[in-house]
């Protein structure tokens, strides 16, 4: 796709012979795909409901297709249903399922491990404060992992603990360049 958006030569393009005026202008044309792809919502709220976020994306559904809705850290989710504290979560996991399978779209959360993962070698969903609700209900469940000796290396491991359809409980060890990474800025 590359090749064709930027009529460079598509070896060029894999062997990495690029000149610097055509690597500026691929990445141009990365940047524009992206912008043009790329929905952020921003709704900081500690008391957002499921069922307000369920609008928000049956709204956004009807003038933009997305595959993948990131949601940061689920757990200030709330509902507006009267249900018990315990129940709470397995709702809200519940209906945030529904909302990938209604848009056949992939809904990704976001966790920080609440305990000491000290001498622990991979984190698991166990090692993850009210995670059950969320184990029960995921379909995938991964884990990015790394000591400080694997951060200097520029090395991070990737855990498959869960996945409904396949093999489970595989490391997959990445490299990674964070020099050229720009996630925030």
């Amino acid at each position: 796709i590359l090749s064709n958006l930027s009529n460079i030569e598509y070896g060029k393009i894999i062997r990495n012979e690029l000149t610097e005026e055509e690597k500026d202008k691929i990445n141009n044309i990365k940047l524009n795909v992206l912008e043009s792809q790329l929905v952020i919502k921003s709704d900081f709220n500690f008391n957002y409901s499921i069922e307000a976020l369920s609008s928000d994306v049956f709204n956004t559904r009807t003038y933009f297709k997305f595959d993948f809705l990131f949601i940061d850290d689920s757990s200030t989710l709330t509902t507006t249903g009267n249900i018990e504290e315990v129940h709470k979560f397995n709702l809200i996991y519940r209906q945030l399922n529904n909302i990938a399978l209604a848009y056949d779209s992939v809904v990704l959360l976001s966790f920080a491990s609440q305990s000491s993962s000290e001498g622990k070698n991979i984190l698991r969903s166990e090692d993850v404060a009210d995670s059950f609700s969320l184990a029960r209900s995921a379909s995938i469940i991964l884990s990015l992992n790394m000591t400080d000796e694997e951060r200097l290396n520029h090395e991070l491991r990737l855990y498959l603990e869960k996945q409904k359809f396949g093999i489970k409980g595989i490391t997959f060890n990445l490299k990674t360049n964070y020099s050229i990474c720009n996630l925030i800025n």
